[in-house]
């Protein structure tokens, strides 16, 4: 899977999301730091790299 906008793959999401949250941690957040992470987490930080936040 690949990220439209950037062209990133899918694997390189969990540095994104951290990147994302690091300063405004959220439910989940800490999971990102290994392999996990929960759905939710991973939806809200697809849906605002896709809006391009």
């Amino acid at each position: 899977m690949f990220l439209p906008d950037t062209g990133a793959d899918i694997t390189t999401l969990p540095n994104y999301a951290r990147y994302l949250f690091e300063e405004t941690p959220t439910e989940g957040n800490h999971e990102m730091y290994g392999i996990g992470g929960s759905s939710k987490f991973w939806k809200s930080a697809i849906t605002l790299k896709l809006a391009g936040k």
